[in-house]
């Protein structure tokens, strides 16, 4: 497995320096839920992976797609008078977006950039009991998602990025305090590489 894995950085290193223009770059973030709701009072960001293809550059700016998903997850005990489950959950945003990167000629070193997609948020829940069989359930949700952030460059290939993400789920508004449901915001902060 190591050998496959050195190759393939190998591999990437070598088309990477005989590329004129960096059209792809990939992510590695931490992301981290900002929300005084659902989602921001019981996940934990564990991490964010992004991958980025610019389709066209008008000089001014950059377009392209976006992929990122992110995982959070969660544990937590009910008890009850006849057992106590443990439950534990993981949720995955996915989120595609379509991108504008701003070049600024006076500062090439920083990207700000803005996004709009779509989210899907898919969740497994399981719980376990000494008394009980283990159950697991799976649901998904999804959303409108907008996206800003911020590049800068360490290196021409090297950059570390911040990016602020809004997805208004949809819910009914029959659902009892559904703004507490509804509206998710998270940061993601990490480092990037353009090949």
């Amino acid at each position: 497995m190591k050998t496959e894995i050195t190759f393939v950085l190998f591999l990437l290193f070598t088309i990477n320096s005989f590329s004129q223009d960096s059209k792809f770059s990939i992510g590695v973030n931490f992301p981290v839920l900002i929300d005084n709701n659902h989602y921001g009072e019981n996940y934990n960001g564990i991490i964010d992976l992004g991958l980025e293809y610019r389709i066209s550059n008008f000089g001014f700016m950059d377009l392209g797609f976006a992929l990122n998903t992110s995982l959070f997850n969660t544990s937590y005990e009910i008890s009850s008078d006849f057992t106590t489950f443990n439950v534990k959950e993981n949720i995955f945003f996915i989120r595609p977006k379509v991108f504008s990167e701003i070049i600024f000629k006076s500062n090439e070193k920083i990207h700000p950039r803005i996004g709009v997609g779509y989210t899907f948020i898919k969740s497994k829940v399981s719980a376990k009991s000494s008394d009980f069989p283990n159950e697991s359930k799976s649901y998904s949700d999804n959303g409108l998602n907008l996206n800003l952030g911020v590049a800068y460059d360490i290196t021409n290939k090297i950059f570390i990025q911040a990016q602020y993400d809004y997805i208004k789920k949809k819910i009914s508004k029959e659902v009892p305090d559904y703004k507490y449901y509804s509206n998710i915001n998270f940061l993601n902060i990490g480092l990037g590489y353009r090949f």
